[in-house]
């Protein structure tokens, strides 16, 4: 179809030739342009190339671009007006039509845009046409006009126009860079500012590691421009860009990338890495990859300091050459967090994320360790295999293997592959039972998890499977019994369950693969197994109850037969009652099932997690259904699902079961009994609810129901509602720390009625809250304890702070709070109680009341109930109090009950709140009378509150002891209302037989899943019917009745007294009582602490809110000592009856025994050793460990540690003599396990309270002045040294030492830590005078604000970096370590601070010296370059102009477009050489060559100097930077060469620089017929020098830098291929260089030559490899004196022939004798036999006295063989030169014999290798 094309006349243009042409050419101009034209029409038989179909739409930018340049390129009409008009047009330029069309187009759209369209231009041809190749040269060419056309008319600025020309650019193609777009990039480049320089850093970057092609010759010649510019840009004595910016460059070339081909290039980016050591070393922390944290310490904050990259190593922001260490992955820290136990709890928790995501993500390698551990430790066992100790840790890896396996972060085809690999070599087979059963846990989950369709699982690891378990039962010397026991038997028959389990995926896969169906089949040895379980599971035989764990877990992927033969059985054993019991009740004779034993956890237990979930839904479906049908859950059905929530998956059991208690979605609620009943089990029997995603949930559901009982007037509602306070109370009392945490933001967002802190708790007394007064102070006060030990500057800070603001508004803190509470609360006001005017205005208000009991006045009371009258107690209380006389004594109570029974939970709550307020009036009274009667007036109070409440029942006790610890205000209250609890615990009968009779038959927190449950249910009904507690209606009808109570399963009076003990000890603490009212109490209550689930918890969090006078007293040693050996004592397991250990969970025995005489050394090593013993123990968990962390409160790493901290909290010592006895442990240095030490250390230090961290810190101006670093002959290079594990145990380093500690200690201390260092910094800035104290500061800041999140302090850190440097350099005038400091300077700007305090950081600046304030020029420019650097710019890009002697793009294709060679010149091939097999790719036969008029429009380029070779005048030769590469000695030039920078070429090479001066129409041409054949090597040789080791030649021998001891890229994982030539690329380098020498790489005989990769003589010295006279060859050259140098850098000696690359030899010669044919630099020149050889060379081409010889020449010389390239498919013979140009004087050619005459003459005018041919 016709095509018109979418461009107009240039106006410009228009009016030209308007002027020059009138009317004629005007209509000829405009034909021309507006014509038709046929796109893919005949136009020209070499273009005949249709347009490529877009892949997008027709109209898209890129496809009109193209559309338009092809119309430029192939209009005849065009080229008529270009020939017509060329010779009266001198400005006439048909490209400036083409800019200028192509800007309309791209005018319109955006940068970006325009960008990717320039990028897009040349992928979209299709490279396979017959004559595309001509096209790329020519749209590459039109290309860049465009591009530097919209730079000339300001469309793309220069930054724009440098990418968009970078982006042009596809090197995929054989296309070179021309020299006029290489001109142009260098232009951009140095007047752009350093961040246009960045971004062409990065894309010079990306055109070689996104480069396709094979790295042959060609290839790295055409890179060579990019290679020149990045090797400027590095430079870092240049400072065009930031040093810091060329090493986060650098990062994005891969380790096999082509650059480091580039031998320059390669080692300016070792340079630059190698300079960026000391800062690295400055911000790795000591020690790091040996730390490890204690994830569920109370204490424990943020995940994200342990946060590793994907590939499991440590994160870098920019990547630095870090130690190897610090390279590494770091299995050591995942190792050691996977052994710490209920890790996988914290999975879904958003704190823990960067553990699971990051850390943990790869983790099969770790879990394999952990299995062969545990297997090995099986081999020799001290103990029994079921026994705890030992199934402790095969727990543990259970939960982590199904846990990792499930989620993606292991990989169970590679876990068998290792395990198979190493169990081969390791005969580990007595826990082959137990590693099957691990094994089948995930087996399970995948098979039931792809039957649900939750997943898609790869099923393709049957083969391994199969093959492990041959090898391990590859002896089968176990025989089955059916005597042992369960857990034996499950472990026995557990292969058999995984191939049951598979058997219906395996049908499928033998159904759908018939051909390989035997590989699926299960292993011999294992047929009889399978077919003795099938027997049951088809009905053949009946299953004895110690097997139905084996039926179990064999049948999990088989629904229907796991519901019928196991589920089903399960029920009816938990529904079955026992025997003599057909019928059950619960407490108060509430009906329920008959089921009181519950399952046994050695059942649980052998249950895989499969079989356990399925049993666990069933379970629970039960449950729902019996309470849809509004009956009771029998005893058995709770306890059994209560126990399951400890096994299998214990989160997902949790939350099945929370769900039930939240209810259905709306405003539905459950009923009444069913709310108290789910009530009752979270709150008494789970008791802890850890999921964060749960958690806050149910603890703002529970104060929802609270409104539904708060205002009835039924006894159910009371219960019910005292349930769910004590439940409420529970979640946040409790909850660990870190779990609370995430209360504060959820309740501060809830709107009324809700629980929320923007509401006044006296509101409570209006109706408006649901919660007492008491109760949220409570919340209020466990606010502030984890507000001051965690530090509200986390991710919830906002939260936070506004939870902060409704506290300090809303609410009040008692007096004595304010000794304790952080600061920022401080003001807050206090609790009030009542005043004496109150309480006698009461008193008097009750004296009338009386009247109105002893007249029986129902309705008077009633109106008191209607009011919430607070008298009313008071009223009952006196009477009994003060015994006042009654007409109807005997009704007294039952008139009172009359009314009571109207009660409401809210007027409970006032009323009992009024009584205690009356009662501590009352002993206040009482304590002002003397002696005696105070004594009496006591004992007659307590006694009247007995009758009150036990004789009497007018008030339960538990709400009673709550009130009364909790109501009391002020400080005198609080104290007075302490020592009414002690009086009226002490010698009551009442209170000590209701706590005997529970403690007789409670099982502890840690045995109530081990407990036999159906006597712990039949002790609750019997305590019950020995103690009942009646409602008021009961008490009034003075019998039992029905629906008066709510189920009772757990809660108890013990369980309702716990969160009331606790508040009575911290305000025993924080009220300073009496030892002797104390001590009481702790007697009194200490053993409930039993019954506590977190007794470690809440005394760490106690202990650590209060200061240190408070808690440092005997009372407070004896109550921790209490609670920790109640807690401890029976979750301990025994270990070779070692009682002592016993008692020691928690506390050491020098706590627990020695406290009086153990010193702080004695005390912090124990602490030190219990703490790595308890983290890194390899099998069986330390002996002071619980015997199953399941029911543990703390795993044993935290246990222990939350243990320490209460320890020295406590102590008898000092913080000053705790601390300084912990430094002195870190400097012993022991020998085994240094940096553990060091770790558990820091985690001592860190967590304990604030006044230990100050005097830690505070140590720190102490170590600022050591003798080392002010000492006068400052040497702050011994501050950098690595401190590897050997160096820290003999390194004498004092400073260093220190170093390691701060670096453990802000590794991992919390917010409030980093703010008391960086004031300590700040503090010690005028004590810092010496370099050395400066680096040794600035080893503590750097890694410190890497790793602070919180922005205010690392902005306070970096200023206080430029104070110090500003306070050094007042005492010395430079630096030592001045680049180091500089790249810190930017570090920190770039990765931290960015322009923050920029005008405190350019004052700073401004005062350093000018070398300095040079280096950091970027730093406080924001990116504009200063006066210098412009003036330096412009200086340097005037040396890049001289570009002209290089070839053209014209040249450079002709070259690339090779067809055959003219003559043919016989070649000598070594034995065994294939020329076929080292063939550089040529154009196929047919395609003609590309004539240099064809190439390029065909205009005048004389005419056009913006397009033609600059000339080169003799004084731009000898200019200062000037060479034939631009500004860095050529691609192969080495600074030395007499050519180098700064050489004058005039007088260097004379007949070079006459030739180069002459007009273009002077120089000589190439011959008739010449096409410009290429030089190259043969493909595939690999030995150029420009492809070798980046490391090459540098003392740390091969390898990435990156790495300290790696292999380089390329280097010696390089396959090692034998050259022809004798030699081996890429074999290793010799002696100093990292490896052997290669065979072959000495000549055999004197006269030869052996090439080679690497050369194996070292550089400068004799060869100790071969004969004296051999050469020796390869890199780096070069030979002895009597030998050629061959290689790199090679200068041979004057004697001898200097081959390679670029082997500059002497030139002291005239240039008549010389040799040329080399690039950069000729050979030798001292005689006449002798060839210099290189590549492409600009030395003279004297016929009759030189040789021109090509690259690389490889042969031998001297010998009859060839050492060029192959005369093949058109290449060059005689190493690239025609025969007509090889000399006769004898030179030692590449394919000729020396001495066989003198070729053709030189044709008179032809230019040298390389240039141009003159019009």
């Amino acid at each position: 179809m016709a095509y018109r094309p979418i461009f107009t006349p240039c106006p410009q243009l228009y009016d030209d030739m308007e002027a020059l042409c009138a009317d004629r050419m005007r209509q000829l101009v405009t034909m021309v342009i507006n014509g038709p034209l046929h796109v893919g029409s005949p136009i020209d038989e070499d273009l005949n190339v249709d347009m490529p179909e877009p892949s997008g739409p027709l109209e898209s930018m890129e496809f009109r671009l193209i559309r338009l340049i092809l119309d430029h390129i192939r209009n005849k009409k065009l080229t008529t007006v270009r020939k017509m008009f060329a010779d009266i047009a001198d400005n006439v330029d048909d490209r400036e039509m083409l800019v200028d069309s192509a800007a309309r187009l791209l005018g319109s759209v955006d940068d970006v845009y325009c960008g990717d369209v320039f990028k897009k231009v040349p992928f979209i041809f299709d490279h396979s046409d017959s004559n595309s190749f001509k096209y790329q040269v020519m749209i590459d060419d039109a290309l860049t006009d465009i591009i530097m056309g919209f730079f000339t008319r300001k469309i793309l600025n220069g930054t724009q126009a440098l990418i968009a020309m970078l982006e042009s650019i596809d090197f995929r193609k054989p296309i070179a860079m021309s020299k006029k777009k290489e001109k142009f990039l260098w232009d951009r480049i140095m007047e752009a500012d350093y961040k246009g320089r960045k971004s062409a850093m990065t894309g010079l970057i990306q055109i070689i590691q996104n480069n396709e092609r094979a790295p042959d010759l060609y290839c790295l010649q055409a890179l060579r421009p990019i290679e020149n510019m990045l090797i400027d840009l590095l430079d870092r004595k240049k400072h065009l860009v930031p040093a810091i910016v060329s090493i986060s460059e650098i990062k994005n070339l891969g380790p096999k990338s082509l650059a480091y081909m580039f031998k320059r290039f390669a080692d300016a980016i070792f340079d630059v890495q190698a300079s960026f050591r000391p800062l690295a070393v400055i911000i790795e922390l000591i020690g790091q990859t040996y730390m490890y944290p204690a994830i569920t310490h109370p204490a424990f904050l943020s995940t994200n300091r342990w946060r590793l990259d994907g590939s499991g190593k440590i994160r870098t922001q920019i990547a630095l050459p870090h130690s190897t260490e610090a390279q590494a992955p770091q299995t050591f820290l995942q190792y050691v967090l996977l052994k710490q136990p209920k890790l996988v709890m914290y999975e879904d928790d958003v704190n823990f994320q960067p553990l699971f995501m990051h850390t943990l993500r790869q983790v099969t390698e770790v879990i394999c360790m952990l299995i062969l551990e545990a297997m090995a430790a099986m081999e020799q066992p001290d103990v029994n295999m079921e026994d705890p100790v030992n199934q402790f840790n095969w727990q543990n890896i259970s939960d982590v293997c199904a846990n990792t396996l499930a989620h993606g972060s292991a990989q169970f085809k590679s876990l068998l592959e290792m395990l198979h690999a190493q169990l081969k070599e390791l005969k580990y087979r007595k826990a082959r039972g137990e590693l099957m059963r691990v094994l089948l846990q995930y087996v399970g989950i995948m098979v039931f998890s792809s039957m649900r369709g939750n997943a898609d699982y790869n099923f393709d690891f049957y083969k391994n499977l199969y093959d492990l378990y041959n090898l391990l039962y590859e002896e089968d010397t176990e025989n089955f019994n059916t005597a042992t026991g369960e857990s034996i038997k499950v472990r026995f028959f557990a292969p058999a369950a995984i191939w049951l389990n598979l058997a219906d995926r395996i049908e499928r896969e033998q159904a759908a693969h018939p051909e390989s169906a035997a590989q699926y089949l299960a292993p011999p040895k294992l047929v009889r197994c399978i077919e003795f379980i099938k027997d049951f599971l088809n009905g053949s035989k009946e299953i004895e109850e110690d097997f139905i764990a084996v039926i179990a877990n064999s049948c999990t992927a088989q629904p229907d037969k796991f519901e019928q033969l196991f589920c089903s059985r399960i029920l009816l054993q938990i529904e079955t009652p026992i025997p003599n019991m057909q019928k059950w009740s619960l407490p108060y004779s509430w009906p329920s099932g008959c089921g009181t034993m519950a399952l046994k956890m050695s059942l649980l237990e052998s249950l895989s997690f499969t079989a356990c979930q399925q049993l666990f839904k069933y379970l629970k479906i039960r449950l729902q259904v019996t309470l849809q049908q509004n009956e009771t859950p029998c005893p058995a059905l709770m306890e059994s699902l209560a126990r399951m929530t400890y096994v299998g998956d214990t989160k997902g059991n949790i939350k099945c079961l929370a769900h039930l208690f939240i209810g259905p979605k709306g405003n539905e609620f459950l009923a009444p009994y069913q709310l108290t009943l789910m009530s009752e089990f979270f709150s008494p029997r789970l008791k802890i609810i850890s999921d964060t995603k749960i958690a806050p949930h149910m603890f703002i559901k529970a104060y929802d129901y609270m409104h539904h009982f708060i205002n009835m007037r039924d006894s159910q509602s009371l219960l019910s509602y005292a349930a769910l306070e004590a439940h409420f109370i529970r979640m946040f009392q409790w909850a660990s720390p870190h779990c609370f945490r995430f209360y504060p933001p959820v309740v501060v967002k809830i709107a009324k009625p809700k629980f929320n802190l923007k509401s006044s708790p006296m509101e409570f007394f209006t109706g408006e809250v649901v919660v007492s007064p008491e109760v949220y102070g409570l919340f209020v006060m466990q606010y502030m304890r984890i507000h001051k030990m965690t530090s509200p500057s986390h991710f919830y800070a906002s939260d936070w702070e506004t939870a902060d603001y409704a506290i300090i508004k809303h609410h009040a803190v008692p007096p004595a709070a304010k000794k304790w509470i952080p600061a920022k609360f401080r003001n807050m006001p206090v609790h009030q109680s009542p005043g004496e005017d109150w309480i006698k205005a009461v008193v008097e208000q009750t004296t009338a009341d009386i009247d109105h009991f002893c007249g029986r006045n129902l309705n008077y009371f009633h109106a008191m109930f209607e009011k919430n009258d607070p008298r009313l107690f008071i009223l009952l209380f006196r009477i009994i109090f003060e015994e006042v006389p009654l007409t109807r004594p005997m009704e007294f109570p039952i008139f009172a009950y009359q009314f009571l029974t109207q009660m409401t939970a809210r007027y409970l709550i006032i009323l009992t709140n009024a009584l205690v307020d009356y009662i501590i009036w009352n002993l206040a009274t009482i304590k002002q009378q003397d002696p005696d009667n105070r004594t009496r007036g006591a004992a007659h109070l307590v006694k009247s509150l007995n009758d009150f409440i036990f004789k009497h029942g007018f008030v339960p006790l538990d709400r009673f002891f709550f009130q009364l610890v909790t109501h009391p205000g002020d400080d005198v209250s609080v104290r007075l209302g302490l020592e009414l609890v002690a009086l009226f615990v002490e010698d009551n009968s009442n209170l000590d037989q209701r706590l005997s009779n529970l403690s007789n038959f409670l099982p502890s927190y840690f045995q109530m899943s081990y407990s036999h449950s159906h006597k712990y249910f039949l002790g609750m009904r019997q305590y019950y019917e020995t103690f009942p507690e009646l409602s008021y209606k009961e008490l009034f009808h003075q019998r039992s009745l029905d629906n008066e109570h709510i189920p009772i399963y757990y809660t108890n009076l013990i369980e309702r007294m716990l969160p009331a003990v606790d508040v009575l000890f911290q305000k025993l603490i924080e009220q300073e009582m009496d030892a002797a009212i104390f001590s009481a109490l702790v007697k009194k209550f200490g053993f409930m602490y039993r019954y506590h689930p977190t007794p470690a918890t809440f005394l760490y969090t106690t202990l650590f809110a209060m200061p240190p006078e408070l808690v440092r007293v005997d009372t407070v040693r004896e109550f921790v000592r209490e609670v920790a050996l109640n807690s401890d004592r029976d979750h301990l397991h025994k270990l070779n009856g070692i009682e002592k250990e016993l008692r020691c969970a928690m506390l050491s025995e020098c706590f627990l025994d020695r406290l009086e005489v153990a010193t702080a050394d004695e005390i912090c090593r124990k602490l030190i050793d219990r703490v790595n013993r308890a983290s890194t123990y390899k099998h069986q968990p330390p002996g002071f460990a619980a015997k199953d962390f399941r029911f543990a409160e703390l795993p044993p790493a935290a246990a222990t540690l939350t243990g320490a901290n209460i320890e020295l909290m406590v102590s008898k010592h000092s913080a000053g003599d705790i601390i300084d006895a912990l430094y002195r442990c870190a400097f012993e240095r022991p020998l085994e396990k240094p940096y553990d030490v060091l770790n558990a250390m820091a985690l001592i230090v860190t967590t304990l309270p604030e006044h230990f961290q100050i005097y830690f810190v505070d140590k720190l101006e102490e170590f600022v002045v050591l003798p080392m670093l002010t000492k006068a002959d400052d040497n702050p290079k011994a501050l950098l040294e690595s401190f590897s594990r050997d160096a820290f145990l003999a390194s004498e380093n004092q400073a260093l030492s220190v170093l390691s500690v701060f670096h453990a200690y802000f590794q991992h201390c919390s917010y409030n830590g980093f703010t008391l260092l960086i004031n300590k910094i700040k503090g010690l800035v005028s004590l810092i005078k010496t370099e050395s104290q400066l680096i040794f500061m600035l080893r503590i800041i750097a890694p410190l604000i890497e790793r602070c999140d919180m922005m205010d302090v690392t902005i306070s850190c970096a200023l206080c970096m430029y104070e110090l440097i500003d306070n050094v350099l007042k005492e010395k005038k430079a630096l030592i370590l001045e680049d180091t400091v500089s790249d810190l300077l930017y570090y920190v700007k770039y990765t931290v601070i960015g322009y923050s305090n920029k005008e405190d950081v350019e004052e700073y600046v401004s005062r350093m010296p000018a070398s300095m304030r040079e280096k950091l020029k970027y730093l406080q420019m924001g990116g504009s370059d200063s006066e210098a650097q412009q003036k330096q710019t412009q200086e340097q890009a005037a040396a890049h102009r001289v570009l002209g002697h290089q070839p053209s793009q014209m040249q450079m294709a002709m070259m690339a477009n090779l067809s055959r060679t003219s003559s043919q010149v016989p070649m000598n091939f070594p034995p065994g050489f294939n020329p076929q097999m080292h063939r550089m790719p040529m154009p196929q036969p047919g395609r003609g060559s590309v004539e240099a008029e064809t190439v390029a429009p065909p205009i005048r380029v004389d005419m056009l100097p913006e397009y033609q070779p600059a000339r080169i005048s003799a004084s731009e030769v000898g200019a200062p930077g000037h060479h034939p590469g631009g500004p860095h000695g050529g691609p192969m030039m080495p600074p030395h060469h007499p050519s180098g920078p700064g050489s004058n070429l005039a007088q260097s090479m004379p007949a070079m620089a006459a030739m180069l001066n002459q007009p273009p129409q002077n120089r000589p041409q190439f011959p008739p017929g010449f096409r410009g054949q290429m030089m190259g090597p043969p493909q595939g040789m690999h030995h150029h020098p420009g492809m070798m080791n980046p490391n090459f030649g540098h003392p740390s021998g091969g390898g990435n830098p990156m790495m300290q001891g790696g292999m380089p890229p390329g280097g010696g994982g390089m396959m090692q291929r034998f050259m022809p030539h004798g030699g081996y690329a890429g074999s290793p380098g010799p002696g100093q260089f990292g490896g052997m020498p290669p065979p072959g790489s000495h000549g055999s005989t004197p006269t030869s030559a052996a090439v080679g990769f690497p050369g194996p003589g070292p550089m400068g010295g004799p060869n100790s490899m071969g004969p004296p006279t051999s050469a020796s060859v390869g890199f780096p050259g070069p030979g002895p004196s009597s030998s050629a140098g061959v290689g790199f850098p090679g200068p041979g000696p004057s004697s001898s022939a200097s081959l390679g690359f670029p082997g500059p030899g002497p030139m002291g010669q005239p240039p008549s004798a010389s040799v040329a044919g080399g690039f950069p630099g000729p050979g030798p020149m001292s005689n006449s036999g002798s060839a210099g050889v290189g590549f492409p060379g600009p030395g003279p081409m004297n016929p009759s006295s030189s040789a021109g010889v090509g690259f690389p020449g490889p042969g031998p010389m001297g010998q009859g063989h060839m050492g060029g390239i192959p005369n093949q498919g058109g290449l060059m013979q005689g190493g690239g030169i025609p025969p007509h140009m090889m000399g006769a004087s004898g030179g030692n050619g590449f394919n000729f014999q020396p001495g066989t005459g003198q070729g053709p003459p030189m044709r008179p005018g032809m230019p040298p290798f390389g240039m141009p041919p003159g019009r």
